[in-house]
């Protein structure tokens, strides 16, 4: 089908009212069956959810003036996103010949029958064991297209997908549906610091708008090259920007959809396996469930809980117990933050610390003030939340820098040439872009103690009364970055992954 309601869901979705007439017109689109079932579902629980109405032209249940219109053009799937509509207004679950293994109509008339009734936090509650089953069966393609965008829909709507509980209900059904890594070994430290040797990540959520340089990928290397094993970084494709992660490292001549479970075992367990490492999960290699969900959230026009679900589903957090020793998560809305930090906790993570700088970037910001979760050591059988902000000259004594000079490149390639100038030592500090990736990068090292050695329990940063964390530990951090940089050892570990990557592409080709 050509035509498409993206324009309107996604006015509706950034809290924009669509007129009558222009729902009136949608509708017409989807009566003439020019809709497809998924976008029908999207846009019938959008107008439910946010109360807005078309013309007297449609009166009454909107599912059955639809279906009226079609008469015998309405086929068994555009029915089946009908009818499941039908239960957000009935608050029942709609009977109709099943199109799919698994039905998630009561599910969807649960939600929309507690909504209004009954707070997010409360529904997140009654709802949590169903919508965890849910996303099992979502992520074994039991669910037809349908309705899985009307839930993810109703989700976004009910503010159900801001609930930390769910969040991390959905993560474990992601994570138990990925590839493992079997026999994965972790190899002890001698460096400085309580770093165990641990495998490491930072990554932010995407789709804050900035379009930066991609800085986590590149501190992520910048890391690998002092003393810490960063094969933990998990990410994909771009979705809403120039230039993801996966593209700029593909420019660069890593084959990634060769690195698999078993060529990354086999890295690991080496005996001689070096302390300094970068070891890049391509999220399509571990995640084939997530090709089939990636279709119908294109279709949606509106934030999904997917879009935050990437950072949490990194294969080493099942493929062994103690998961990643550390991780900076990065996050493009404020709000969003605390609710991270928690869901990190329920998940059983260690050694996090969640940004998201004020501009509403996904990673610790050049140009001013970024807010921090830090989610600290068990005190009193509890581990607790500490929020703070952090600044480039105060926190990391580095130069301010607006992000209008730290977009890097348009294409993948322009920041693969500027990534390689940057591992090689040619973009000194200063430069606004060197300085945002050791901003981040410093952070790295601080989260996974992995900067100097200090007495276990010894607090050598504080926050300060404006709230801005200080400490000579972040300065330091910020020395060990470049020191990764200026001796080769970033580079050198950059170049060993892509060459094993490469022998991985001819082995498997052979």
């Amino acid at each position: 089908m050509s035509d498409t309601l993206l324009p309107i869901l996604k006015k509706i979705s950034g809290a924009k009212a669509a007129t009558a007439e222009e729902i009136d017109n949608a509708l017409d689109l989807i009566s003439q069956n020019r809709i497809s079932p998924v976008q029908t579902g999207a846009l019938l629980t959008a107008l439910h959810y946010t109360g807005l109405k078309p013309s007297n032209k449609y009166s009454g249940d909107l599912s059955d003036a639809i279906i009226s219109a079609l008469q015998d053009q309405c086929t068994p799937e555009l029915a089946n996103a009908l009818t499941t509509a039908q239960s957000l207004s009935t608050g029942t679950p709609a009977s109709a010949p099943p199109t799919s293994a698994y039905s998630l109509r009561e599910l969807i008339a649960r939600i929309a029958s507690s909504h209004g009734k009954e707070s997010a936090s409360k529904m997140a509650e009654d709802l949590g064991s169903s919508l965890s089953e849910a996303f099992q069966q979502i992520s074994l393609g039991t669910c037809s297209a349908a309705q899985t965008g009307i839930l993810l829909t109703s989700l976004h709507y009910t503010g159900l997908d801001m609930q930390a509980s769910i969040i991390a209900a959905a993560a474990r059904q992601l994570r138990s549906a990925g590839h493992k890594i079997q026999n994965l070994q972790q190899h002890p430290s001698s460096g400085p610091g309580p770093y165990a040797g641990g495998l490491v990540d930072i990554v932010g959520t995407g789709g804050d708008g900035h379009d930066t340089f991609n800085v986590s990928t590149t501190a992520a290397i910048v890391v690998s090259g002092c003393g810490v094993r960063v094969l933990g970084k998990h990410g994909s494709k771009a979705s809403t920007s120039a230039s993801g992660s996966a593209d700029i490292l593909m420019s660069l001549g890593a084959k990634l959809l060769s690195v698999t479970s078993d060529v990354v075992s086999k890295m690991y367990a080496e005996d001689n396996h070096p302390e300094s490492s970068f070891c890049f999960l391509y999220a399509p290699v571990f995640h084939p469930a997530m090709a089939q969900i990636g279709p119908i959230r294109r279709e949606l026009g509106c934030r999904t809980i997917f879009n935050v679900l990437g950072p949490l589903i990194n294969p080493i957090d099942y493929s062994i117990a103690e998961g990643l020793e550390a991780r900076i998560l990065g996050v493009g809305k404020k709000e969003l933050g605390p609710v991270y930090a928690e869901t990190l906790k329920l998940l059983g993570a260690r050694k996090v610390m969640v940004v998201c700088g004020e501009e509403q970037l996904d990673e610790i910001s050049p140009a001013g003030y970024t807010d921090a979760w830090w989610i600290g050591d068990e005190q009193d059988g509890e581990r607790k939340i500490h929020a703070f902000k952090m600044h480039p000259k105060e926190t990391f004594g580095l130069d301010t820098h607006p992000l209008s000079v730290v977009a890097g490149g348009k294409k993948p390639e322009e920041n693969a040439v500027i990534l390689k100038a940057l591992l090689a030592g040619r973009m000194p500090r200063g430069e606004p872009i060197t300085d945002f990736v050791l901003l981040n990068a410093a952070a790295l090292l601080v989260v996974s103690d992995a900067v100097h050695d200090r007495a276990e329990g010894e607090v050598d940063w504080e926050i300060g009364s404006d709230g801005i964390v200080r400490g000579a530990i972040w300065t330091k951090a910020v020395e060990r970055a470049l020191e990764g940089i200026n001796s080769g050892e970033s580079w050198r570990c950059w170049e060993r992954f892509v060459e094993t990557s490469q022998q991985a592409e001819k082995a498997q080709q052979s």
